[in-house]
């Protein structure tokens, strides 16, 4: 898979991620027309960062190790082995799956952590930072795992039925476009929970859908 290149991609992600961050806690405490900025609008400006990076990167990686194959042909060796074809793919969704999430999770980490040294060292938030601003980051970061995962899956599905990565990749940024305004800031748990599982239903439909029909040997 060349996992390094993804790995250091990764890493750059964070990296930029933190810079960003970086020049909105600048500009709002250094300017004094502006208010310094919350500890909850930074956490939700770095969960957005964040699930959005991670969500393109999801997209990539399932248009260059998944839906390639069947670009160069490779597949047909893969498909060779005595394993279902099904078997193979779902495997290799569940790296990509497993990949994106330990990213996204270190990037969450990352985040609160330097938002948390960010205040106590030069004061650029509005509010202090407690050990309950902690488990709110982690809480955060829980409630976008869930999102990421399953709205990566519709991108790659879609992708695989149609064969194209760049409709992966389109599809993705749809999605990106779209997720703030569908999940919103959801007033309770109950409503969260039901968003996604509307999402879930629809992400399991369409990859049952691709896994059927798109994994087929196309001449």
């Amino acid at each position: 898979m060349g996992i390094r290149k993804y790995i250091i991609a990764s890493i750059v992600s964070i990296i930029c991620i933190l810079l960003f961050m970086t020049i909105s806690l600048y500009d709002s405490a250094t300017d004094p027309e502006q208010t310094k900025d919350a500890y909850e609008s930074m956490l939700r400006m770095a969960s957005l960062l964040i699930t959005g990076t991670f969500l393109i990167m999801s997209a990539v990686l399932y248009a260059e190790i998944v839906i390639g194959e069947y670009k160069n042909r490779m597949v047909l060796i893969m498909y060779s082995y005595p394993i279902k074809r099904e078997k193979l793919v779902a495997a290799k969704v569940i790296l990509i799956t497993v990949f994106v999430g330990i990213s996204m999770i270190v990037a969450f980490i990352a985040a609160i952590i330097y938002l948390h040294i960010a205040e106590i060292k030069f004061d650029v938030l509005i509010d202090s930072v407690n050990i309950s601003t902690v488990y709110q980051g982690l809480a955060k970061m829980a409630e976008q795992l869930i999102v990421l995962c399953i709205f990566s899956l519709i991108p790659f599905a879609v992708g695989l039925l149609k064969r194209s990565a760049s409709l992966t990749i389109v599809v993705s940024v749809i999605l990106l476009v779209l997720m703030q305004p569908i999940m919103g800031r959801s007033p309770s748990v109950l409503e969260f929970m039901g968003k996604v599982f509307c999402f879930a239903v629809i992400a399991a439909f369409v990859v049952l859908l691709a896994m059927r029909r798109g994994l087929e040997i196309r001449e």
